[in-house]
Order: structure tokens, then sequence, then C-alpha cells
């Protein structure tokens, strides 16, 4: 059994093997952030959007993939289908991320760039705020 300090918040991405979020938290054993959970939707709070520009560029480059872009929070939560769809009918906006296009998160209606959200629900691959 892990021994977790989830007092340091945890970073969460998207997993495109599993479809799904994986969520990271430290582990004072291993002394890291690891794999602490996974699941298909995440309601977090003060969440901060990060991105490893060294990560981009590599993506960029070799046109293949790698985990480099975060949502780093205090508060999250898993949460069921029900509750998710639940959640997102009070938020009306939508964040997506692609290195291709833009080195930032970023409003898919008004393309303006995201970087902290007071509330958001990560669902199947969609940021809502």
């Amino acid at each position: 059994m892990r021994n977790w300090d989830l007092t340091r918040g945890y970073k969460i991405y998207f997993n495109l093997h599993k479809k799904c979020y994986s969520i990271q938290a430290w582990d004072l054993d291993k002394a890291g952030w690891r794999l602490y959970n996974h699941s298909n939707a995440v309601h977090v709070k003060g969440a901060s959007m990060k991105i490893n520009q060294k990560g981009r560029e590599r993506v960029i480059q070799e046109k293949r993939k790698n985990v480099h872009a975060f949502i780093v929070t205090d508060f999250a939560e898993t949460i069921s289908r029900k509750r998710g769809i639940g959640l997102t009918k009070k938020m009306d906006r939508v964040c997506k991320y692609n290195p291709y296009i833009r080195d930032h998160f970023f409003d898919t209606e008004t393309e303006e760039p995201i970087h902290h959200l007071d509330e958001a629900v990560l669902r199947y691959g969609v940021v809502w705020y």
C-alpha cells in the first residue's frame, strides 16, 4: 500500500491509451508523482493549467504525443457519470489544449488563453467550466 501525501494536491492528464483521466498524487515512499487513480469524470476546484514546454516541443518535432500537459489542483474528486452530466449542465464553456495549435489551454469559443479555472468538470476528454 502506498503512502500518499494528498496535501500536495493532484496532477491530472488525459490518458490517450485508456481514454480516461489519470490522476497523480505525491508518493512519499517513492518521493515523486505516481498514478493514484483513473476516472472518466473528475470534478476539480482551483485548477491551474500547466504545460511543459520542452515536452510540447518534442511532440511537435517527433509528431508523437507524450504527457506534457497537466491540470494541477488541490481538490479533485472522481464523480459518477450521472453527477458529471448534472455538473456540466451548469457549465457552458469548454476548454481544450492542442500542442500543434497553441502553447496553452484555451476557450474553444473565444480562443482566449486559460491558465486557471475556479471550478471545472473533466469528462471524457473535455474540460467544462
